[in-house]
C-alpha cells in the first residue's frame, strides 16, 4: 500500500502548494486542477491495483502464538488446530527438554488450508530447507483429525531444526524422519512385517530374541563397522552387487568385482568398509527401525532425554541412547524388540464359507487355463 501513501501525500504537497506564494492567473488556476484531476485519477486507480492484489492473495494468514510455538495459518483457522498449539508446544516442550533452565528457541510452523473434500491440512516449517537441501515433511489429510493428533504434526514439524542441529554421526545413523516416526504403533506393525519377512540372519536371530543381534542390525555397537556385523560372510557380496555401482565409484573396480565374481570375503569386507564408510543407509532394517528406538528412548528417559542426547557427543551411538534413555542399551534394545513383537498385525479370519468359495475359484481358473492350453 505504499504507493497509496505516496499518492496521497503527492496530492497534499500539491493542494499546499496550490494555495501559497504570489496571485494566479485563470490559466494558472486551471492548470493547477487539471493537474490535481489527473493525480486523483492515478491515486484511484493506484487504490485499485492494490486492491485486486489483496484479493489475488486470498485471506490474511492467523497467528496463533502459545509461548515459543507461533503457527501462521492461510486461511480459516480450524477449531482443532488452535487447539492443538498449546498441546504441541507442551510437546515439545516434554520431548526436547525446554523450561526455565533449558528454554527452547523459538519456532514457527505454517498450516496451509487448502478447501475441498475433504478439506487438506498441510504442515510445513517456515523456515528454508535445511543444509542438506531437504525439505521438511508435509502431513496432509489431517482436518478431521483431532488436536492431539494434529499436535503432534506440527511439533514434529516444529521439532525438525532441534534434530538438524545435532552432530554429524547421530544424523547419519539416524537417517531422515519419517512424519510419523514418532506414532509407533502404526510405524511398529511394519517393523514386525519387516522382521518376519527378512532375509537377513542377523535380523533373523534379532527376532528371535538375540540381543547382540538387534544391536548388530540398528547399527548401535560400537563396531568396525555397522555393516561387517549385520550381514554374515555368505550375504555380503550379494549386498556388494545390490550396489555395485555405487561401490565401483569409490573403490577400485576389480575390488568389486573379485567380491561379487570370486565371492572373495577379503575383497568384500574392504569393499563395504571404504565404500560405505558408515554404512547405517544400507542395514538389513529400514530407517523406521531407529525411528522407533529413539521415540522409545525418549518416552522412557522423560523431559531430560533429549538434552542429554545432544550432550554426548563423541560416545558410540548405543551409549549415547542408553544415557539418554536412563537405561542399559540391551534393556532399550529388549523393550524395542518386544514393542514390535507386540504390535504384530491381526491376521485375517477366514470362515469355512470364505475358504470353500476361494477353492473353488482356484479350481474353476485352474480349469480354465488348462483349457486354453497349447499343450491339451
Amino acid at each position: 500500500m505504499s504507493e497509496i501513501r505516496l499518492g496521497v501525500g503527492l496530492v497534499l504537497v500539491s493542494l499546499f502548494a496550490a494555495g501559497s506564494g504570489h496571485a494566479q492567473s485563470t490559466a494558472e488556476v486551471r492548470a493547477r486542477f487539471v493537474a490535481l484531476a489527473d493525480s486523483a485519477e492515478v491515486l484511484r486507480q493506484a487504490v485499485a491495483a492494490a486492491q485486486a492484489r489483496e484479493e489475488a492473495k486470498g485471506p490474511r494468514p492467523d497467528s496463533l502464538r502459545h509461548d515459543g510455538l507461533l503457527v501462521v495459518v492461510s486461511g480459516t483457522v480450524p477449531p482443532a488446530v488452535r487447539a492443538a498449539v498449546p498441546l504441541a508446544w507442551n510437546t515439545l516442550v516434554r520431548r526436547y527438554g525446554g523450561g526455565p533452565a533449558r528454554p527452547l528457541p523459538d519456532v514457527t510452523v505454517e498450516v496451509v488450508v487448502e478447501a475441498g473434500t475433504p478439506v487438506t491440512l498441510t504442515f510445513r516449517p517456515a523456515q528454508p530447507p535445511t543444509r542438506s537441501g531437504r525439505a521438511g515433511p508435509n502431513l496432509g489429510q489431517l482436518a478431521s483429525a483431532p488436536a492431539d493428533t494434529l499436535a503432534e504434526a506440527i511439533a514434529l514439524i516444529a521439532g525438525r531444526g532441534y534434530w538438524e542441529a545435532g552432530d554429524s554421526l547421530f544424523n547419519g545413523w539416524r537417517g531422515v524422519l519419517d512424519p510419523v516416526w514418532h506414532l509407533r504403533e502404526a510405524a511398529l506393525g511394519r517393523l514386525y512385517v519387516e522382521l518376519v519377512t527378512t532375509t537377513s540372519t542377523v535380523t533373523r536371530r534379532c527376532f528371535e530374541g538375540d540381543n547382540a543381534s538387534c544391536r548388530a542390525v540398528l547399527g548401535v555397537d560400537a563396531a568396525p563397522h555397522p555393516l561387517l556385523a549385520s550381514y554374515s560372510i555368505e550375504e555380503r557380496p550379494d549386498l556388494v552387487a545390490r550396489h555395485g555401482i555405487l561401490a565401483a565409484s569409490r573403490v577400485p573396480a576389480e575390488w568389486v568385482s573379485g567380491c561379487m565374481s570370486h565371492r572373495d570375503p577379503e575383497l568384500c569386507d574392504r569393499v563395504l568398509s571404504q565404500a560405505f564408510p558408515n554404512g547405517f543407509r544400507y542395514l538389513p532394517l529400514g530407517e523406521q527401525s531407529r525411528h522407533a528406538l529413539l521415540a522409545l528412548t525418549l518416552e522412557l528417559g522423560g523431559a531430560k532425554a533429549f538434552p542429554r542426547l545432544r550432550a554426548s557427543t563423541g560416545q558410540p551411538i548405543g551409549a549415547r541412547l542408553a544415557d539418554a534413555a536412563g537405561v542399559p542399551i540391551d534393556s532399550l534394545v529388549s523393550a524395542w524388540r518386544s514393542g514390535i513383537v507386540a504390535a504384530r498385525p491381526k491376521s485375517v479370519a477366514v470362515t469355512a464359507a470364505g475358504g470353500w468359495a476361494a477353492m473353488g475359484w482356484v479350481t474353476l481358473l485352474g480349469l480354465l487355463g488348462l483349457g486354453s492350453s497349447r499343450w491339451r
